[in-house]
């Protein structure tokens, strides 16, 4: 099942293929097996009234669609036929698709397509936009011309000839880059805009979480919306903005619109109160403010609204305020707000005990979390949701209470609430980091499969930690079989399993078997850390440095633990001038220092004694002037060395600069530096 690689061979073949970059393949986008033009319904159908589109020889089928009513016009020998209650169904710009039926034979395809062209042409007489195009409908092998004058579905020079025509393409596709050029199309025709049709383009962009999107379409529009923009359209501009963390550019819509309402005269203002800020409006400007971590802004619009404005708050301004509380874990003021709320009249929602939930669980208050999940099964008799049992959850995982998370989900069955995949990716991983593989692999039998991404890389990476290679790769294989699609995670996982296993060559090799099987698989700095190690167990430390090289190329910021990897590179190749040389990048670039940077810098013990001496030396020097804390393994080697060589001078400089704070020592450590130092006072006394 292994296969060693060759030092030369396996070099070349892993730069050859680290340094494959493809970009995603672009997939044409498939015509509809229909014939169709899209114009406004009402102005479909007085086009259909024309004479000249009455007199064809054969009797076809148009079928115009809309959006669930399908009405047929038979056409053939001056023969029409059109449902009565058409117009008062369809709105005047609403999208009509005009579909040609009855056509099974070849021969009278190009009767349907004369139908077209005539369709299209009557349509520009008529100054009717239009977008339309022709498809075969019967599988032939003849080749069909195209129409003159037809567009292509998806085609960029085509638009939409409504804001309806957009919204719809935009749910269907999510294409944001063509809603806006249908956008600009529209807006540089001048077509008009009503405030509920603003209102909806900007929400759907925010549900597809385009807020940017959002707010550069309402400013836009603006000037085109008939009167002005209404106060829901400049509430959901704030939601946008609040999505995006931007509370000061909420805030400041909020006072404008506060400007304009006191700046209205008595007449004006019954013509102009549905623009004054309503509590929906408030409710999104606190909401902006609590995204973006301002708790006192929040809290300051809240008092404004009920204390100036004289708005009522209602369930969701409380949960606004407990959410802000909740984040940080102040338990108190959860308890505030909630006393506030029962005494203002709100009922506590689901809604509610779920964000308590979860406060209670970011203050590690796990004991107050089931009193309230038990308050709401037994006592309110309210109907839970997954995501308040995994509120709870998360906290049982965090504190790696693996027992209390089996029960919970069995309580979560007892319910009616059956584990969603984000609960057993949290069995899972507790069950993982409690060592109970024999647990954690019954879940996963129990899941449908595919089993999820990142189940599957945890289940792989703990089989790597708990050093069960064989196990790792087996899941992987199985993972493949399943036919899901591998990504860093997973690749990352599978190459870390087999570096702790001191098998660097089944590393390589599963990069490699990566890049072979998909070459759209770009590998990212955690990928390169890991082929730099494997070239490091292997003594290869050309081939680390060149992979090196390359990162530096690709990469703007090279994360501290590709160095960290080229470090422990050299070392175990014993080339420290090349350790050194790293560090010194490091030190120079200000990526940071850590402690693994310490850890590969004393992994290996050099036999000659002074050499080992003049490294140390030559690192220390570099690292006290940066004046932060250095680990302790390193002091505890340096120390060592120095008193082995007889640089006693130097290792009570050391004891100094310990006993100062520059250096940290943890339990670990700490019984070795103390035998270390007792050791030195020996040899000054003697």
């Amino acid at each position: 099942m292994r296969k060693e690689l060759s030092s030369s061979a396996s070099s070349d073949l892993v730069m050859e293929a680290a340094c494959k970059c493809h970009e995603p393949s672009h997939h044409q986008v498939r015509g509809l097996e229909s014939s169709f033009i899209t114009v406004p319904s009402q102005a479909l159908f007085r086009l259909l009234s024309k004479k000249e589109l009455g007199n064809e020889r054969r009797q076809t089928t148009i079928n115009v669609k809309s959006r669930c009513y399908t009405f047929s016009i038979l056409y053939g020998q001056g023969v029409r036929y059109a449902h009565s209650d058409v117009r008062q169904r369809l709105s005047v710009s609403e999208r009509a698709f005009l579909t040609f039926s009855n056509v099974t034979d070849n021969r009278l395809f190009l009767e349907v397509t004369q139908l077209h062209a005539k369709t299209l042409r009557a349509c520009s007489e008529h100054g009717i936009s239009h977008r339309g195009r022709v498809s075969k409908l019967a599988e032939s092998d003849a080749p069909v011309a195209p129409v003159e004058g037809a567009a292509t579905l998806g085609d960029p020079d085509t638009h939409a000839v409504s804001y309806e025509d957009a919204l719809v393409e935009f749910r269907e596709t999510g294409d944001y880059k063509r809603l806006w050029r249908d956008i600009r199309a529209l807006r540089e025709a001048q077509t008009p805009i009503e405030n509920g049709q603003l209102n909806t383009l900007m929400m759907a962009c925010i549900r597809r979480k385009k807020p940017d999107v959002a707010i550069r379409i309402f400013h836009e529009l603006e000037p085109l919306v008939l009167g002005s923009p209404n106060i829901e359209c400049y509430t959901t501009l704030i939601v946008a903005y609040g999505r995006l963390r931007q509370a000061d550019k909420a805030v400041e819509i909020l006072n404008e619109l506060q400007a304009r309402c006191r700046t209205l005269n008595n007449e004006e203002q019954s013509d102009n109160l549905a623009l004054c800020p309503s509590l929906r409006t408030y409710n999104a400007v606190m909401n902006a403010c609590v995204a973006a971590g301002d708790v006192d802004k929040a809290h300051q619009v809240f008092g404004e609204m009920v204390d100036v404005q004289g708005i009522a708050p209602n369930e969701v301004s409380y949960n606004i305020l407990l959410k802000s509380h909740a984040r940080r874990g102040r338990v108190e003021a959860m308890q505030l707000v909630l006393d506030q709320m029962r005494a203002a009249g709100c009922a506590p929602s689901l809604v509610t005990y779920t964000t308590l939930v979860k406060g209670y669980v970011t203050a590690n208050k796990l004991e107050k979390a089931e009193e309230v999940l038990n308050d709401i099964l037994y006592k309110k008799r309210l109907e839970p949701d997954s995501h308040l049992f995994n509120c709870l959850l998360e906290g049982y995982v965090r504190a790696n209470d693996w027992k209390k998370a089996l029960k919970l989900a069995d309580t979560m069955r007892q319910h009616g609430t059956m584990p969603d995949g984000y609960t057993n990716t949290q069995l899972v991983k507790v069950c993982i980091q409690a060592g109970r593989f024999d647990l954690a692999e019954k879940i996963v039998e129990r899941m449908p499969r595919p089993l999820p991404l990142q189940i599957y890389s945890m289940m792989i990476s703990g089989y790597g930690d708990s050093g069960r290679l064989w196990s790792a790769l087996r899941l992987a294989k199985e993972m493949r079989n399943d036919g899901v699609h591998e990504n860093v995670r997973t690749v990352s996982a599978q190459m870390s399993a087999c570096l702790q296993a001191r098998e660097p060559a089944l590393a390589l090799s599963v990069f490699l078997r990566v890049m072979r099987e998909d070459p759209s698989f770009v590998p990212d700095q955690v990928i390169y850390t890991l082929l730099i190690r494997a070239n490091g167990l292997r003594a290869d430390v050309d081939s680390a440095y060149q992979i090196f090289s390359l990162v530096k190329t690709k990469y703007y910021t090279v994360r501290t633990e590709v160095y960290n990897a080229l470090i422990e590179a050299a070392m175990l190749s014993g080339r420290d001038d090349l350790a050194l040389s790293a560090l010194d990048e490091l030190i120079e670039k200000s990526p940071g220092v850590n402690e693994q940077t310490f850890q590969d810098l004393t992994c290996v013990c050099l036999v000659d004694q002074q050499k080992q001496f003049r490294f140390l030396s030559q690192v220390w020097n570099r690292l006290r002037p940066l004046g932060a804390p250095i680990d302790g393994r390193f002091y505890a080697r340096f120390l060592e060395v120095t008193s082995h060589v007889g640089d006693l001078e130097l290792a009570r400089t050391l004891i100094r600069d310990r006993w100062a704070g520059h250096f940290l020592i943890n339990g670990a450590t700490a019984q070795e530096v103390r035998s270390l130092e007792a050791y030195v006072a020996g040899r000054e006394a003697a």
